[in-house]
């Protein structure tokens, strides 16, 4: 038996005499009338009902206090039929730092969930300047955040005024394959990452000692960067490097580690 036959057979046994089936769909007709009748003047009280909160997500580096002066205007105190959300996502989206946006109603509240670009390293620009990127290389203004106060820099990526893209994401791999490292020792190492426009070679500087590391090109790069976290672990962990001169990736298969005088003689890792 389906579950209209169910109802009918239930509305059936309420009255002490038995009712024909055609009048049986009729009192179903109208029950079904009046349910939907109730969900749509439910709805539409609903849109009507002005929004008095709003909860926002998702945030780590804005303060939600930011994000709702951005919208508060266009939000607050007014029914949801007359909210254009569209603007709302927009006044968000102006904001840099925020890539997405997901806003769910609820009777006095409208939950806002974001999604932030987190930046990986400040870029500094030919005359000393500081902004952020990300991950996908979208640049971010500089301002203080606690949580990213140790980033490696990133120079030498600049054209003149413009950024060569080609040159940045080179940079941003480096940083990105350091942090796919199984321990991420080398993340940790990084201070500054340079790009040589005229060798198109990047160097990357510690942040314990200011040691150069030539990495070459972008080329094997993640099987550069695995010697060179082998050759540190096994070489010169626990140890003083400040009488290394550098550290040479750009041979195949082999690590060179040049030290100064009077130590002037190379190491070499196969």
């Amino acid at each position: 038996m389906g579950i209209t036959g169910k109802i009918l057979n239930i509305l059936n046994k309420i009255g002490n005499k038995p009712i024909s089936k055609p009048k049986l769909l009729i009192r179903l007709a109208f029950i079904l009338i009046g349910f939907v009748g109730l969900i749509v003047a439910a709805q539409a009280w609903n849109s009507t009902q002005p929004i008095k909160e709003v909860v926002i997500t998702g945030n780590t580096l804005i303060p939600c206090s930011e994000i709702s002066k951005s919208i508060a205007d266009t939000i607050i105190n007014i029914p949801k039929n007359q909210i254009k959300y569209d603007v709302v996502k927009r006044n968000i989206a102006s904001n840099p730092f925020i890539s997405e946006t997901y806003i769910k109603e609820g009777i006095h509240t409208l939950d806002i969930e974001v999604k932030e670009r987190l930046p990986i390293a400040l870029i500094k620009d030919e005359i000393g300047e500081l902004c952020y990127v990300d991950c996908d290389a979208a640049l971010l203004p500089y301002r203080l955040f606690k949580e990213h106060s140790d980033l490696p820099i990133i120079s030498g990526v600049y054209n003149g005024l413009k950024v060569d893209s080609s040159a940045l994401r080179g940079a941003i791999n480096i940083i990105n394959e350091t942090k796919n490292q199984e321990n991420q020792f080398l993340s940790k190492l990084i201070s500054e990452i340079i790009y040589d426009r005229n060798l198109k070679e990047y160097i990357i500087y510690t942040s314990d000692s200011g040691l150069k590391i030539y990495i070459g090109s972008n080329s094997d790069l993640s099987d550069k960067l695995y010697k060179l976290e082998s050759f540190w672990q096994t070489k010169l962990i626990g140890k003083n490097t400040t009488n290394l001169a550098y550290i040479d990736l750009r041979w195949n298969s082999q690590v060179i580690a040049k030290y100064n005088y009077p130590m002037s003689i190379n190491i070499v890792n196969k």
